[in-house]
This record gives structure tokens, C-alpha cells and sequence, in this order.
């Protein structure tokens, strides 16, 4: 079942087989560079994969070269690396061969499970695990998404630490841009980790963005505030009242008939916390004046001033140098 090679094209390589059989079911490979796409049955080689066209012959191609796959059976595949990592983080036995069991399917398919289970899964343990297998898949730009995702929404603050030193490991120099997808969240918090990410992942491209967004929202409402209750409700019967009932028609007559009903009414006791919200405004306002400058080298103490100086220096602008030097520390840590 030898093989010769015939065509290398941007990390293609065409193989003939002898007398093999055409594929049942083809899935179509699409090619970062190119916009290529391959049709045909896909396996795993090494660091390639070698996809069975219906003219019976193999394309081999490198993983790395891989944007994504279409295929009919992509929900199964999915889901089968669902279900193994699910397994791992409930048992840990079988954690230490979850990286060897991914590596069998397609990053294709696995990331966007690792992705799935880093937002969904309730467990601590899972989440670590998934981070890590996303780390070493750093490479595709879904995984990098997904660990920035993690690293803005998540609710633990030790896996937003994991998801943060895999992205400086990974040291991808368009970190940044994904951390600027997220200042458009409604959520000030959120809004703040995404924008003080970017003092750690440099881009000049949400300069513009960050000078460009009004003030948090509440900046100028001084009695805008927030509370939580944390106490117990029970309810009680507080009294009666006498209600008139329907009428009775037996016996050809009428006689109302009186019914007592009792007047339910809830007793409250606790802790009611009132929070005013503008330390958070004042908070986020602070980060935001931070980053830019760090970016930048400008400083500016309105929003309409740091509108102005972005106008004109847009088409000119580069990185400050301290946030150059950072972006090139990346991956060396």
C-alpha cells in the first residue's frame, strides 16, 4: 500500500494508494492560507492528517495547517471528547491519560468540547484540567478564545489565575485582541479584568476602543446604589375575614353561606447590606485611565480629551515602549 508523493502545496502533500475504496462519509477540511478545501475521510497521523479523497488518494496534510473541519459525524466526535474529559474530572484515575485519549480525536473537534466544558462545568477539578489541555493547544485561536473567556467570566479567581498564565505561556502576540472583544460586556466587573488584561497582553488596537468608550455607566449618578437581603421569610396567619360563599341551590332555594378566610402576611428578619456604586464606577474608571497610559505614554483626565488626542493620533500610533517590551516578554515566562 506504498505511496508516492506527487503535489506539496502549503504543508499539502498528495499520496497514491493502490486499490483502496472511496470513503463513505467525507468531511471537508478547510486550510488556514489558502481557503482550500479538501473533501474526503480524515484520520490522525502524527503531526499530520491524511484525508482519503473519492479518487483514492490521500492528502496528507499538517495539523497545524488545519482552520476547522466540517464533517457529518462532528456532533459524535464532539461529544466523545465531552464525555472523556466529564469522566476524568469525576475520577481522578483517569486524568493522568485524558491528554493521550484527546490526542486520538482531531483538535477540530476537541476544542470546541474544551470549550463547552470550561463553561459549563460545575466542577473545579474539570475546569483545571480542561485549561491545561486547552494550553497545549494553544497554537489554534479557538483555544486562545476560550481561555480569554475563562479569564474574564470565570467565577473563581484562582482558574481565571490558571487561564492567565497559559495565555502568557502561550505568549500568542494577538492575546490582546480577544481581551478587547471583551469591553463590550454589559457587566462593569467584567469589563475591568478584560481591561486591565490588556496592561499584561499589550494591542494597540484597543487603544482606539478604550478611548473611544464613554463613562462607566453611573459616572455621573452619585445615588446610584445596590443592596442584598440575607435573612429568612415566614409566613403567618395574621387574622380572619368572614368572605360570603357561593349560593346553596339545594332544595330548590337560596342561602348564602359565610366562610372564614384567613389573612396570610410574612415575617422578615436579616441583614439588608446597601453598597453605593460608586466605588466600582470610580474603580473602573481608574483601570481604564491606567492601561491607556500604559499604552499609550498619554495621559488625560476626561473621556472628550482622550477622544481628541486619539482623532489625531490614530493613524500613527504605536505601543508605548514599556508596552512593547512587555508584548515581547510574552512566552518567555
Amino acid at each position: 500500500m506504498g505511496g508516492s508523493s506527487m503535489n506539496r502545496l502549503h504543508g499539502v502533500t498528495i499520496v497514491l494508494l493502490l486499490a483502496l475504496g472511496a470513503p463513505a462519509l467525507a468531511d471537508r477540511v478547510h486550510l488556514k492560507d489558502t481557503g482550500t478545501v479538501v473533501t474526503g475521510k480524515p484520520s490522525e497521523n502524527g503531526e499530520f492528517l491524511d484525508v482519503l479523497t473519492d479518487k483514492n488518494v490521500i492528502v496528507r496534510i499538517k495539523r497545524t495547517s488545519v482552520a476547522y473541519i466540517e464533517s457529518d459525524e462532528a456532533p459524535e466526535r464532539i461529544k466523545e471528547a465531552k464525555n472523556l474529559v466529564e469522566v476524568a474530572g469525576r475520577r481522578p484515575e483517569k486524568r493522568a491519560e485524558l491528554a493521550s485519549s484527546l490526542a486520538k480525536i482531531h483538535d477540530a473537534f476537541v476544542i470546541p468540547a474544551l470549550a463547552d466544558r470550561l463553561a459549563h462545568a460545575s466542577s473545579t477539578e474539570e475546569r483545571k484540567l480542561v485549561i491545561k489541555e486547552l494550553a497545549a493547544r494553544g497554537h489554534d485561536k479557538g483555544a486562545l478564545k476560550a481561555l480569554v473567556i475563562d479569564a474574564v467570566h470565570d467565577n473563581v479567581a484562582a482558574l481565571r489565575s490558571e487561564s492567565m498564565g497559559a495565555l502568557r505561556r502561550i505568549g500568542d502576540p494577538e492575546t490582546g485582541l480577544y481581551f478587547t472583544y471583551e469591553l463590550a460586556r454589559e457587566d462593569p466587573i467584567e469589563r475591568t479584568r478584560a481591561t486591565a488584561a490588556l496592561g499584561t497582553f499589550p494591542h494597540k488596537g484597543a487603544v482606539g476602543v478604550l478611548a473611544a468608550l464613554g463613562n462607566p455607566a453611573g459616572a455621573s449618578a452619585g445615588s446610584s446604589r445596590a443592596h442584598i437581603f440575607v435573612g429568612a421569610e415566614r409566613a403567618y396567619i395574621a387574622g380572619w375575614t368572614v368572605t360570603a360563599g357561593n349560593p346553596n341551590l339545594a332544595g330548590g332555594g337560596f342561602r348564602a353561606t359565610e366562610v372564614a378566610a384567613p389573612v396570610v402576611d410574612v415575617l422578615r428578619d436579616g441583614v439588608v447590606l446597601d453598597v453605593a456604586v460608586k466605588y466600582i464606577v470610580e474603580y473602573e474608571t481608574f483601570v481604564r485611565g491606567s492601561v491607556l497610559h500604559f499604552l499609550s505614554g498619554q495621559s488625560f483626565q476626561s473621556v472628550d480629551d482622550w477622544r481628541a488626542w486619539w482623532k489625531k493620533a490614530e493613524p500613527t500610533f504605536e505601543l508605548a515602549p514599556a508596552a512593547r517590551e512587555q508584548l515581547a516578554s510574552l512566552g518567555a515566562r
